[in-house]
């Protein structure tokens, strides 16, 4: 169990979703519910251009996108 995962189990969170920012990028940078996320974090600029130089897409790839749920709860998320 990874400490992440060990720390909301502490917190009765349960893990739904992880994986690396890039792929969550790949998959959801067209969904318009995500852009706005984007363009917040400064990926994208409002007319949908990358906003980072290629340092910055390498940083990014040491980044990791996470949903959790409480336990026993359903759980509605914009990208599971």
């Amino acid at each position: 169990m990874t400490t992440c995962n060990r720390l909301a189990s502490e917190f009765g969170l349960h893990p739904i979703f992880k994986e690396e920012f890039h792929q969550v990028y790949a998959e959801n940078h067209e969904r318009p519910e995500f852009k706005d996320l984007l363009i917040k974090m400064k990926v994208i600029d409002p007319q949908g251009v990358s906003a980072m130089d290629e340092d910055q897409w390498e940083a990014a790839s040491k980044f990791a996108g996470f949903f959790f749920c409480l336990m026993g709860e359903v759980a509605n998320s914009i990208i599971v």
